[in-house]
């Protein structure tokens, strides 16, 4: 749609659109954005009414098994026996992997993201957004606005405070006087990326029973529910809804467009 025709669907994006910063916009009808941390608590809380036991901070340091079948895990607060064990721990899978001599290719690729408390919520865009120009993500949580963002290869814990201002500073071009900049929070994280995009979802080759479904990158919530489901589908036998090729463990990382 053009730059007007945004501005009348959601006014919050006036400003914006006055000041020649938006050349056209996409709008996906069926797009929804979350708070995933508050979907996640509710999911816990309906396991344990269901007699799920979790366990939090609960390090595995390694598999237990006997005869090339895996009988549980080793923590720091003790063992654990299990028939069948999944490996989803992001970033840190590769470390595990490697524990029953597996080498998967997934790295962490940092992000960021920024949010600041709303104050004028008729500035607050109606819907998540991404701005494309600038690779940034916009979404709403309650009464914060949040902005999120880039992507730095390595480990490195440390926040680099101008590549947060830089997304805040953009987020307040956009919406000015929508929230408080200046009190804002700024976090990174790590995306558990694989060479070509895609999950890694299957068993292990090296220990029976291990099953990885791990490697979603920056989708992790949104790919939840559908790995979750043809993981389940792999571990009972039953007929996949997708074609398991494409995540398989060992597959081809480079696209035949690439050569």
């Amino acid at each position: 749609m053009e730059p007007s025709e945004l501005a009348a669907k959601d006014p919050a994006f006036m400003s914006a659109v006055e000041r020649n910063l938006i050349a056209g916009a996409v709008m996906c009808a069926s797009d929804e954005s979350g708070d995933a941390r508050i979907f996640a608590k509710k999911l816990a809380a309906e396991l344990e009414n269901r007699g799920v036991e979790i366990h939090t901070d609960c390090k595995v340091t390694d598999f237990v098994s006997q005869r090339g079948c895996v009988k549980g895990v080793s923590t720091e607060k003790g063992g654990f026996s299990a028939d069948r064990v999944v490996l989803s721990s992001g970033v840190a899978s590769r470390a595990l992997a490697r524990k029953i001599g597996m080498t998967i290719p997934v790295l962490p690729v940092k992000g960021y993201s920024v949010t600041v408390p709303i104050i004028d919520e008729n500035r607050v865009p109606i819907a998540s957004c991404t701005d494309l120009k600038h690779r940034l993500v916009i979404s709403r949580l309650g009464m914060r606005l949040r902005v999120a963002g880039f992507a730095e290869i390595g480990s490195d814990e440390v926040c680099d405070t101008s590549r947060a201002a830089a997304a805040r500073d953009r987020l307040e071009e956009l919406f000015p006087n929508a929230a408080d900049y200046q009190s804002f929070e700024n976090w990174t994280g790590f995306r558990p990326m694989t060479p070509d995009g895609a999950p890694i979802i299957g068993e292990a080759e090296t220990l029976k029973n291990v099953w990885f479904n791990t490697g979603h990158g920056t989708l992790g919530w949104t790919l939840s529910h559908g790995t979750a489901q043809l993981l389940t589908d792999m571990i009972a036998g039953r007929e996949t809804a997708l074609d398991v090729k494409p995540y398989k463990i060992k597959r081809s990382y480079v696209s035949d467009r690439l050569g």
